[in-house]
């Protein structure tokens, strides 16, 4: 679980901007908010983003999802890192940026600290808490092109032994971080390993509203080792009133041929159908619904394709197949614009079943919809953000908590359609100057 992000100087965000996960002082150990990540310590379990367009809310998703990029890809010699500065300023222009992240594997915390360019990572640490004060595990700078400076802290527990030192060496460039290299050493340090092991396998990649989830979700129905996942997703269909009865599974035989297959992915893509090869052969897994009616006093069930399908059911359908993932694994889930294409009803129906059946599960997730401000069951004061642009163009990121004066029993979405919280678009005149066409 994430208990701290910081980002300085990265895309709209100028100075220091913090995410913090630690519940304020009222309902620290609201079951449904927070969860014990180790005994004494509860994190909280979702954040949701708010902001006018152009504010800078998604940026803070990029952000994490950037850092997590930069810790399990690597990169050949001279690539670009990927990053881009706060570009309204003079300075930052030329300056690096920092990120800093804190967070917990199981019960083990982790700090990871990243100086970048857009060339090379300037300086990069990774301190592991074995009590309350962390210990260095090891602490990277990036001297010249051709000198990288490594120190390794000295610890029982998370000691780097010298041929895992020579070989990570060979593999970090100017361009490559010390974690990255994870990927292709075989070490057995567990606590580098775990800290490894978080960014690839627990922080999940930031979904957008381009991306289809579908594929994801379809793997899950067809995963042989995992056969309640069916009934689970099945179950979740049915209770968002779609009318779906059950989910229809089939493989097909396509052709054999590469270079056929490719000539159909738009085709195979736009009807959510997913290809796959099976030795030389070419074969589909095929995904849609039989829907309930009622005809006279009998209810009937018809499948329907999955092409005529509404574009929110796909939607939800593949939500709810990361939701059981992140769920059964403590994950966390990244998601910019999460009410596209949902009714604001089943928002809130989906994000009441995450906070009910998560344990150490998060999500974060940026959001226009205000309805959900005004269910105080799934609100409160530490989980709501904004985002708001400043004059110079940089972005301000504050929670409500962090505001004085605002009552308890006053309407969140009524406080913030009014601009009490700010993060609201300053919009103009209706009117336009228009030289209209003469009849």
């Amino acid at each position: 679980m994430i208990q701290e992000f910081n980002i300085k100087n990265y895309l709209s965000i100028k100075d220091t901007q913090t995410l913090s996960f630690i519940p304020r002082k009222s309902n620290l150990n609201d079951e449904t908010f927070t969860s014990e990540v180790k005994p004494g310590v509860r994190l909280l379990k979702s954040v949701m983003i708010y902001g006018a367009n152009a504010s800078g809310k998604s940026n803070i998703l990029k952000a994490l999802d950037f850092l997590r990029t930069i810790v399990i890809v690597t990169r050949k010699r001279g690539e670009k890192t990927g990053f881009v500065p706060f570009k309204f300023n003079q300075e930052t222009i030329k300056s690096p940026g920092e990120f800093e992240i804190i967070f917990y594997q199981s019960k083990y915390k982790f700090r990871y600290y990243l100086k970048i360019t857009e060339k090379e990572i300037i300086e990069e640490e990774l301190n592991y808490y074995r009590s309350q004060s962390p210990a260095c595990v090891f602490y990277r700078k990036t001297i010249s092109e051709q000198e990288i400076s490594i120190e390794y802290g000295q610890g029982d527990d998370y000691r780097v032994n010298a041929a895992e030192r020579e070989m990570i060496r060979a593999r970090v460039l100017p361009n490559v971080s010390v974690l990255s290299t994870l990927g292709e050493v075989s070490t057995k340090n567990d606590i580098l390993l775990r800290a490894y092991n978080w960014f690839l396998n627990y922080l999940k990649p930031l979904i957008t509203p381009e991306i289809r989830l579908k594929g994801s979700a379809v793997d899950m129905i067809f995963d042989e080792e995992n056969k309640k996942i069916e009934n689970l997703l099945t179950d979740l269909m049915r209770k968002a009133d779609f009318n779906i009865d059950r989910i229809i599974t089939d493989e097909e035989y396509i052709g054999t041929k590469e270079d056929e297959i490719k000539n159909k992915e738009d085709k195979l893509t736009y009807s959510h159908t997913l290809y796959y090869f099976n030795g030389n052969r070419a074969m589909t897994k095929v995904l849609g619904f039989h829907h309930n009616v009622v005809e006279g006093n009998e209810t009937k069930s018809y499948p329907l394709e999955d092409e005529l399908e509404s574009r929110g059911t796909w939607r939800y359908f593949g939500l709810a197949g990361t939701l059981l993932e992140i769920l059964q694994a403590n994950k966390i889930l990244i998601i910019d614009e999460l009410d596209s294409s949902l009714h604001p009803d089943l928002l809130n129906y989906f994000y009441s079943m995450f906070l009910v059946n998560s344990r150490k599960a998060q999500m974060i997730f940026t959001i226009h919809n205000r309805e959900l401000l005004e269910d105080k069951e799934l609100c409160r004061r530490d989980s709501i953000w904004f985002t708001e642009k400043q004059r110079d163009g940089s972005t301000e990121l504050y929670s409500i908590a962090d505001l004085s004066g605002i009552r308890k029993d006053k309407s969140f979405e009524k406080l913030y359609k009014v601009g009490k919280f700010g993060a609201t678009p300053n919009l103009g005149s209706l009117y336009l100057d228009i030289d209209y066409d003469k009849d």
